[in-house]
């Protein structure tokens, strides 16, 4: 089954319409696991260098230092511990709201599925995900980058079926995508208009349209993809 994003954006489109504000209130829940990683270790050593010219002693500026360090790294491991035990099954829930909402009003509920149905086994997909993505990342930014596109159904697999192992919903994420990678980068290309009007209205063109839009249109295409996927697989009947 071929796909077009023209006509994925219109389901999407026609979807929004009949749950505006559930569609927005969960896209801001999936938003919320982003944009934890910040650092300001150029900064803070650049005030422990100041600080000394200003009397302090070196045994004063390593015991600052290594609060400072151990902050940080307490920091990184709680958002981190934030991010594969309540962020990522909250990614999941919201990705079974948005599949279900396609085709009929959902109820907001389907938003804990992915705390209330097989709970560990959602936190080991997600966690796998994301692991081999940075893993990639950690080689080369644009491997990365594919990896990222090759996993990108799992959370949308995982809301369907929680019950799916681990690295089952990975193998299928990177059977759906084989072939489709370029398609969906190109895909996800087509809304940069409504990125930049999103940037330059601080925001609020997201959180008001575009985020639900493209959460919803991601949707369709994971049904495309999926389509697709069954019917590669399923030999047709003579």
């Amino acid at each position: 089954m071929n796909w077009d994003g023209y006509t994925l954006k219109t389901m999407a489109k026609n979807a929004l319409r009949g749950s505006y504000w559930k569609a927005v209130l969960v896209s801001i829940l999936l938003g919320l696991g982003t944009g934890y990683v910040s650092g300001n270790s150029a900064r803070s050593g650049y005030d422990m260098g100041s600080n000394y010219a200003y009397g302090y002693t070196p045994n004063q500026i390593a015991v600052a230092g290594g609060a400072i360090t151990i902050t940080v790294v307490a920091g990184a491991c709680i958002g981190l511990a934030l991010k594969i035990f309540l962020f990522n099954p909250l990614e999941v829930g919201g990705r079974k709201f948005m599949i279900e909402d396609l085709y009929h009003q959902t109820d907001l509920s389907e938003v804990g599925t992915g705390f209330t149905r097989n709970y560990w086994n959602v936190v080991g997909g997600m966690f796998f995900r994301d692991l081999f993505v940075a893993l990639w990342t950690l080689l080369l930014i644009v491997p990365g980058i594919i990896k990222s596109y090759e996993y990108r159904m799992v959370p949308y697999i995982l809301a369907e079926d929680p019950d799916v192992d681990p690295q089952e919903a990975l193998r299928i994420s990177k059977e759906m995508m084989y072939g489709e990678k370029w398609n969906t980068f190109m895909f996800d290309l087509s809304f940069i208009g409504w990125i930049i009007l999103t940037i330059f209205s601080c925001g609020l063109v997201g959180l008001f349209y575009f985020n639900p839009y493209y959460n919803l249109s991601c949707s369709a295409l994971y049904h495309a993809l999926k389509d697709k996927y069954f019917k590669q697989r399923i030999p047709s009947q003579v």
